[in-house]
Protein backbone atom coordinates (compact mmCIF):
# COMPACT_ATOMS: atom_id res chain seq x y z
CA UNK A 1 0.00 0.00 0.00
CA UNK A 2 1.39 3.50 -0.55
CA UNK A 3 1.27 5.84 2.19
CA UNK A 4 -0.72 8.84 2.25
CA UNK A 5 0.96 11.46 -0.27
CA UNK A 6 0.83 14.48 2.59
CA UNK A 7 3.09 12.11 5.39
CA UNK A 8 6.96 11.67 5.28
CA UNK A 9 6.88 8.17 4.42
CA UNK A 10 5.86 9.20 0.74
CA UNK A 11 9.38 10.52 0.13
CA UNK A 12 10.60 6.71 0.91
CA UNK A 13 8.64 5.57 -1.39
CA UNK A 14 10.05 7.67 -4.72
CA UNK A 15 10.67 5.64 -7.44
CA UNK A 16 14.41 4.70 -7.58
CA UNK A 17 16.59 6.47 -9.88
CA UNK A 18 16.19 5.38 -13.49
CA UNK A 19 18.85 3.12 -14.75
CA UNK A 20 21.36 4.24 -16.24
CA UNK A 21 20.95 7.61 -14.25
CA UNK A 22 24.72 8.30 -12.57
CA UNK A 23 24.37 7.80 -8.87
CA UNK A 24 25.51 11.57 -8.66
CA UNK A 25 21.60 12.33 -9.81
CA UNK A 26 20.41 10.46 -6.26
CA UNK A 27 20.49 13.90 -4.01
CA UNK A 28 18.61 15.44 -7.06
CA UNK A 29 16.39 13.02 -7.38
CA UNK A 30 15.38 13.20 -3.75
CA UNK A 31 15.20 16.90 -3.47
CA UNK A 32 12.48 16.64 -6.21
CA UNK A 33 10.07 14.11 -4.38
CA UNK A 34 10.46 16.46 -1.30
CA UNK A 35 9.50 19.56 -3.48
CA UNK A 36 6.69 17.49 -4.66
CA UNK A 37 5.63 16.72 -0.75
CA UNK A 38 6.11 20.16 0.39
CA UNK A 39 3.73 21.56 -2.62
CA UNK A 40 0.77 19.51 -1.50
CA UNK A 41 -2.10 21.27 0.20
CA UNK A 42 -5.16 19.91 1.60
CA UNK A 43 -8.89 19.87 0.61
CA UNK A 44 -9.54 23.61 0.44
CA UNK A 45 -13.16 24.85 -0.72
CA UNK A 46 -13.65 23.49 -4.11
CA UNK A 47 -10.77 21.79 -4.25
CA UNK A 48 -12.05 18.60 -2.44
CA UNK A 49 -9.01 16.66 -2.87
CA UNK A 50 -5.24 17.05 -1.72
CA UNK A 51 -3.86 19.40 -4.41
CA UNK A 52 0.04 20.66 -5.72
CA UNK A 53 1.07 23.89 -5.78
CA UNK A 54 3.58 25.17 -7.84
CA UNK A 55 5.82 25.29 -4.97
CA UNK A 56 8.29 28.06 -3.12
CA UNK A 57 9.35 30.51 -4.57
CA UNK A 58 5.75 32.50 -5.63
CA UNK A 59 4.01 34.82 -3.41
CA UNK A 60 1.24 32.77 -3.11
CA UNK A 61 -0.08 28.97 -3.51
CA UNK A 62 -0.78 29.16 -7.40
CA UNK A 63 -3.61 26.76 -8.78
CA UNK A 64 -3.47 25.58 -12.79
CA UNK A 65 -0.54 26.80 -13.54
CA UNK A 66 1.28 25.41 -16.83
CA UNK A 67 3.80 24.15 -13.81
CA UNK A 68 1.76 22.22 -13.02
CA UNK A 69 1.80 19.95 -15.90
CA UNK A 70 5.28 18.70 -15.31
CA UNK A 71 4.44 17.97 -11.57
CA UNK A 72 1.47 15.29 -12.70
CA UNK A 73 3.87 13.87 -15.12
CA UNK A 74 6.44 13.23 -12.26
CA UNK A 75 3.21 11.75 -10.43
CA UNK A 76 2.30 9.21 -13.21
CA UNK A 77 5.28 7.10 -12.71
CA UNK A 78 4.42 6.94 -8.36
CA UNK A 79 0.72 7.26 -8.51
CA UNK A 80 -1.37 7.28 -11.32
CA UNK A 81 -4.64 7.81 -9.69
CA UNK A 82 -3.35 10.96 -7.82
CA UNK A 83 -2.04 12.29 -11.55
CA UNK A 84 -5.25 11.95 -12.60
CA UNK A 85 -7.25 13.84 -9.91
CA UNK A 86 -4.69 16.64 -10.12
CA UNK A 87 -5.84 16.77 -13.98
Amino acid sequence: MIPDITTPEWLATAPRLPDGCPARWKPIWNAAWKLHQESLRPPLGILNDTWETVGKGYFMPAFGHWDLVHSVLDHLVHDVEFAARQL
